[in-house]
């Protein structure tokens, strides 16, 4: 999503600056570090700085506008997928639904492979707060745990800088579809609270075995 975000939303910018909530599930992981320096390695950015929200600074944009969706969301019905992309879309100004799969639109990647083979963990993780990438230290990240705190730098990439092949990819992931349990579960739990004619679009009978 973070790749899909800078590609279609980007506005050519090569010094960026990006504040993200403090969740190492979420944004706060070597698959993050490792694809801002691929980044920077492939010459999208000059320059990217990832700065962490401390406990208690964590409210931002993207909170508010799940909260636009939340409360459209309540007073809208909602049968079917493109009811859905449309509540987005009206939620507020600066929401912009994206399906999956859709033509030019957002496609799923196996981005910790990807960067598994290429990138190391960063060490002491959680500790450090502050992330810089420079295209002047290809392969390494500039690491702070307070903004006054002296900046150390540690490589990510595995192999040398002239081995690096900027023209791989990462190997697109299909989706696998529902299973027979949870198309079961739509048809008899959902199915009642979904209107005409859209009971078929989004909880069709199950599909028998042949």
């Amino acid at each position: 999503m973070l790749h899909h975000a800078f590609e279609n939303f980007g506005y050519g910018e090569m010094d960026c600056v990006i504040h993200a909530d403090n969740c190492a599930g979420q944004n706060k992981n070597r698959y993050v570090l490792a694809y801002f320096c691929w980044r920077v390695m492939l010459g999208l950015h000059q320059q990217i700085t990832l700065m962490m929200q401390i406990p208690g600074h964590a409210r931002c944009l993207v909170d508010a506008n799940f909260a636009h969706i939340k409360r459209l969301y309540k007073r809208t019905d909602c049968n079917s997928l493109g009811d859905l992309r449309e509540i987005v879309d009206r939620s507020c100004y600066s929401n912009n639904a994206v399906l999956f799969e859709e033509e030019d639109s957002w496609i799923w990647s196996d981005w910790a492979e990807f960067f598994s083979a290429s990138f190391s963990a960063l060490k002491g993780l959680r500790g450090y707060h502050i992330f810089r990438f420079h295209q002047e230290n290809l392969g390494k990240v500039f690491c702070r745990k307070s903004s006054d705190d002296i900046e150390q730098q540690i490589k990510l990439l595995k192999g040398s800088v002239a081995a690096f092949d900027p023209n791989v990819r990462p190997r697109m992931v299909l989706p696998g579809g529902l299973t027979r349990d949870r198309q079961a579960y739509l048809y008899s739990r959902v199915r009642p609270f979904v209107q005409n004619p859209w009971k078929d679009v989004t909880c069709p009978p199950v599909q028998t075995e042949e």
